[in-house]
This record gives C-alpha cells, sequence and structure tokens, in this order.
C-alpha cells in the first residue's frame, strides 16, 4: 500500500533549499495544514508556512528519511529541477480517527503541523557521546548512539499533561538567552571616553606654550 504523499514546493521549496546552504544556523520552518475527510478519503490544505522562534539544530546530512515509518509521508522538492530535499514518513491523529465508527459516518478537519530538524552552524560544538551531550536535536543519531534500535521518524515535545507513572516528566520549552546589552553598552561608552580622554590629553600637548 502506498502512503499518501504530502508534498509542498516552489517559495516554500527554496526557503527550505536555502536553509541547508547556510552558513550560519537557520530558523525552524513549520507547515501548518488541515486534515480533512472520513474513513474513505482524505484532503490536505495548507493554511500557513511560519518560521519560528528557535534555530533550526538538526542535522541536514540526514535530511532524507529512508526509514520507511508512518504512514504517510512529507517531501519538498526544488520546483524546478524536483530534487528531493527534505522527507520524512509520519502519523497523525487523523490516521487513528479515520480507523473509529464515527468517520465512518461523518467527516472531520484536523489542524496539524510539521516541523523541521534544523542544520548545525559553524558555531555549534561538537556532540559528546561520553558525557551523552548533543547540541543538535537529532534523535535518530542519539538513538544510534545509545543502542537504542531503531526509532520513529519524528519525536515529540511533551508539555503536559504528566503521564500516570511521571515518565516522560513533560515541561515546557524555555529559552533563556544570555543578556549581556548592558556591559557591552558600559564597556563601549568607557572605551569611547577613554579615547575622547586621551583625545583632549594629545590636543593639550600640541597647544603652543
Amino acid at each position: 500500500m502506498m502512503k499518501p504523499i504530502l508534498a509542498l514546493t516552489g517559495l516554500f521549496s527554496v526557503l527550505l533549499f536555502s536553509s541547508f546552504t547556510a552558513l550560519a544556523a537557520t530558523p525552524t520552518m513549520r507547515l501548518e495544514y488541515y486534515h480533512t475527510g472520513d474513513a474513505t478519503q482524505e484532503v490536505f490544505s495548507v493554511d500557513r508556512v511560519v518560521i519560528e522562534p528557535l534555530p533550526w539544530s538538526g542535522d541536514p546530512k540526514q535530511a532524507i528519511d529512508s526509514s520507511n515509518l508512518g504512514k504517510y509521508l512529507f517531501e519538498v522538492r526544488d520546483a524546478k529541477t524536483k530534487q528531493l530535499l527534505y522527507s520524512r514518513g509520519f502519523a497523525s491523529i487523523y490516521g487513528e480517527w479515520e480507523t473509529t465508527d464515527e468517520a465512518k459516518t461523518i467527516k472531520r478537519t484536523f489542524q496539524e503541523s510539521l516541523r523541521f530538524p534544523e542544520p548545525s552552524g559553524w558555531l555549534t560544538p561538537a556532540q559528546n557521546r561520553d558525557k551523552r551531550l548533543w547540541f543538535v536535536r537529532d534523535h535518530v543519531a542519539i538513538a544510534s548512539a545509545l543502542g537504542w534500535g531503531a526509532v520513529a521518524p519524528f519525536y515529540i515535545d511533551l508539555e503536559q499533561p504528566a503521564p500516570a507513572n511521571g515518565i516522560p516528566r513533560p515541561g515546557p520549552l524555555d529559552v533563556h538567552l544570555k543578556d549581556d546589552h548592558l556591559q557591552y553598552a558600559i564597556t563601549w561608552f568607557a572605551l569611547a571616553g577613554a579615547v575622547l580622554i586621551a583625545f583632549g590629553v594629545w590636543v593639550r600637548g600640541r597647544r603652543p606654550g
């Protein structure tokens, strides 16, 4: 049985291709779409493509998914050359709902989204397997390094609710960026003041008498 393929080309392909070739960390792109249908048919319709605030932290070397896991397959291709830039198999809540009795009698629409792994930039530190430290959110590589065997081609950020056994422990992703702007301002104004003082001493020294 062939998987339904959700493909997006054109401008989005160009943007994603640019993210692969960028030298520094690039943004995470998120495709939001509507998944509509019943037990016998389904339709995808794009809502919007947005750029998330967090940078793309995945590995561009694993942009193509060859695991053949998941009911659906998402592909991004270059609009002109049709070159495959990115692919991922995935499952969705719609895929579960369409097997219910309700899906045999009515149609429903689910809002779904797909995120993409982001390539690391030149400033990304190297991984440290001994300390189990990864600075690229590449769950497939992490699972391989830890000997977990085959894993799903996607990951889930769990914020709530907490499972009955407490594992995994959910929590919101709080980003805390170091803010040294005040220190920078003090440093640069101090340097500017020192230059002005030195310039004043130099001018005074050049005056005759």
